[in-house]
């Protein structure tokens, strides 16, 4: 389950570094087309109101930065 969110903390460091990770591994795989980031809202305004990171964002943050500077750099 995947999309349930059990606890832990957010860390918004590691999400960044493995998003670039798995970018640097797979971008020169003759194979790989690319991928499909899922379960990210474009409006963050609830979980804040709710006071957590509990909606799986990356949007507004590093790893949101790091997809976006691999998309432009892959078309």
């Amino acid at each position: 389950s995947p999309w349930e969110y059990s606890g832990g903390r957010p860390d918004d460091d590691a999400q960044a570094k493995s998003f670039d990770a798995m970018f640097t591994a797979l971008s020169d795989q003759e194979w790989w087309i690319g991928t499909f980031m899922w379960k990210t809202f474009t409006d963050a305004e609830p979980a804040k109101r709710r006071g957590n990171k509990s909606d799986f964002r990356f949007l507004g943050y590093p790893g949101g930065d790091i997809l976006s500077g691999w998309y432009k750099k892959l078309l």
